[in-house]
């Protein structure tokens, strides 16, 4: 993740001066907020806002929630800012980048939270990445990933596109060969579609469900293998990551990595609530997960629905939280590793 150079003071005092403008608007109206880490039009702000729009009804007093963006630093403001600024008085709560929850793990710099100690609410849903191949490469399977080396594009470090490959390489074996520099996801299918690279290794199975229905009808790609915590029945036919894992060590230090598939799009308030005000906000979170209309408006969007509720979310992040050292440094270094040789540093 990009957050090499963060939060400064000028930049504290700035984001602190925002929200209490946005808090005192919130105490007069009686509205609840929601933060964005990310712009308008993001798949995270999507369903904070389909979130704000059914949750009320399950909320003592049924009040207004709003959406506050707050992009910056991949995610990293709105977290920042949700743990030490916002009020923890159950007015404020948010949705942030999958991959925060474990980068104190990995890369502390630029971290002023510590995830075990958000008030967490839950997921929408869960996600599965692919690696997956054009039809007209030599790769099959997987077995032709151990066997060959398969170009593929990335954005850059931090990006999923970046940092599963290189953790699959030093875990697994695999000879992918990641050449980064690419915008984004668009950028990432044009490449292979143009003969620049022979598949991708972190595209998520929603993405092809909203955005590339017709290459999976008309044959265009193989999938090789799923990426994640559990396994898809679309796709049962195509192994785990987990699965094909060698040993105890090399699974768990996938499942560090690929947990960010299970967390997909985390909802969490600030640490500190009083129980009464965490409980209505766990419980609020979860009976809008199975709420009719929430799950009839996700359908309508486009928007997958597979949820992590506030229990099981918690105990996901105090396990990651509690990872073997060990572990953790064995993905570090695999990490550390990739950007120097992608990056020549």
């Amino acid at each position: 993740m990009c957050v090499r150079k963060m939060l400064g003071a000028g930049f504290a005092v700035l984001v602190a001066l925002w929200s209490a403008a946005a808090l005192a608007q919130g105490a007069a109206t009686g509205q609840l907020r929601i933060v964005v880490g990310t712009s308008v039009g993001a798949t995270y702000d999507a369903y904070a806002r389909l979130v704000a729009q059914h949750m009320p009804k399950y909320l003592p007093g049924h009040p207004t929630i709003v959406v506050q963006n707050m992009a910056g630093a991949g995610g990293l403001t709105a977290a920042n800012y949700l743990f030490n600024v916002a009020p923890k008085d159950g007015s404020t709560f948010g949705v942030f980048a999958r991959g925060l929850p474990i980068q104190p793990l990995l890369d502390p710099r630029g971290i002023q939270f510590k995830p075990e100690q958000f008030t967490w609410l839950g997921s929408p849903t869960s996600e599965t990445s692919l690696v997956w191949s054009w039809h007209t490469t030599p790769f099959n399977t997987f077995t032709d990933v151990m066997q060959r080396e398969m170009i593929i594009p990335a954005t850059g470090p931090g990006a999923d596109s970046f940092t599963f490959p290189f953790v699959m390489n030093a875990i697994l074996g695999t000879r992918f060969k990641i050449v980064p520099g690419y915008p984004g996801s668009p950028e990432l299918f044009m490449a292979v579609e143009k003969g620049e690279a022979e598949g991708v290794a972190s595209t998520s199975w929603n993405n092809f469900v909203t955005g590339k229905a017709d290459w999976v009808r008309d044959g265009k790609v193989r999938f090789l293998l799923q990426l994640g915590l559990k396994k898809m029945e679309e796709l049962k036919d195509v192994p785990l990551v987990l699965d094909v894992a060698k040993t105890e060590s090399d699974r768990r230090a996938l499942e560090l990595i690929f947990s960010r598939n299970t967390l997909a799009y985390p909802f969490a308030a600030p640490p500190g609530l009083p129980a009464e005000k965490a409980q209505a906000l766990r419980s609020a979170f979860d009976q809008t997960m199975a709420d009719a209309e929430f799950r009839a408006d996700a359908l309508r969007q486009n928007l997958q629905l597979d949820p992590t509720l506030s229990a099981e979310m918690t105990r996901l992040i105090d396990a990651l939280a509690h990872t073997d050292p060990q572990i953790v440094e064995r993905v570090r270094a695999a990490l550390a590793e990739g950007e120097k040789t992608a990056l020549g540093r």
